[in-house]
């Protein structure tokens, strides 16, 4: 009876080493690995927000998400499109081309072979770091990642002012993306009709913008739209 006991529990411990490994290279094939496997960072900034982790919030995943040891994925940047480039903005160019670095990273936090949720940081003008805990637009990302057949290093995320958040690719001359938010994705396919609708978008954005300037011009009295009424135009 003892051996049969050892037996089984000798089979579980190695099925749950199989199954870790097999979820971690899954993750891999996607391109998301740890970011202590990193061997060169692109920014000098990812190294301050992995120190950041370790010290400070480290401790919040593993109490709130009851994980035994997480860490933290590679990260993506995440792009702006603020007002200036908004105002800027044409629908002939590419996103891409049109898009200004924000210094601001969204990193998905792994437990073993899971994504269990975001960690998004940035470093101020001083050097320090400030994040927000929790989200969950990365499991979403993995997916998209899954059902695109991309990896995360062919992607980058752009954040319109007053918007959510989008995953964005451009493969050749094509540029799709999809919306990434919890509160907006209903599907996780990435097409140019994404594409098409997210510029459009952003030029109702650009139209009252420049409305409330002119408002602002005439009647510094005159209503403008508040930033929940902006966020509104990504439910339509």
């Amino acid at each position: 009876m003892k051996k049969t006991i050892i037996i089984i529990a000798v089979l579980f411990f190695i099925l749950s080493g199989c199954s870790a490994n097999i979820g971690q290279k899954e993750l891999k094939s996607y391109g998301i690995i740890s970011l202590d496997r990193l061997t060169e960072s692109k920014s000098p900034d990812i190294p301050i927000i992995k120190e950041a982790f370790d010290k400070q919030y480290q401790q919040f995943y593993l109490r709130e998400f009851e994980s035994d040891n997480c860490y933290l994925g590679c990260p993506l940047e995440i792009y702006e499109l603020g007002e200036k480039e908004i105002n800027n903005f044409s629908i002939k160019q590419y996103i891409q081309d049109q898009m200004a670095t924000s210094r601001e990273y969204l990193f998905p936090v792994i437990d073993e072979n899971m994504i269990i949720a975001d960690f998004q940081a940035s470093v101020n003008k001083k050097g320090q770091v400030d994040v927000a805990l929790g989200g969950e637009c990365f499991p979403l990302i993995y997916e998209a990642l899954k059902q695109n057949h991309l990896s995360l290093d062919q992607c980058y995320l752009v954040a319109p002012i007053h918007g959510p958040v989008f995953l964005f690719s451009k493969q050749e001359d094509q540029e799709i993306c999809v919306n990434v938010h919890p509160n907006f994705a209903k599907t996780l396919i990435m097409n140019e009709s994404n594409t098409r609708i997210f510029k459009e978008k952003i030029m109702l954005l650009k139209e009252i913008l420049k409305a409330n300037d002119h408002y602002n011009d005439s009647d510094p009295n005159a209503p403008l739209y508040s930033p929940a009424e902006l966020y509104d135009i990504w439910y339509e």
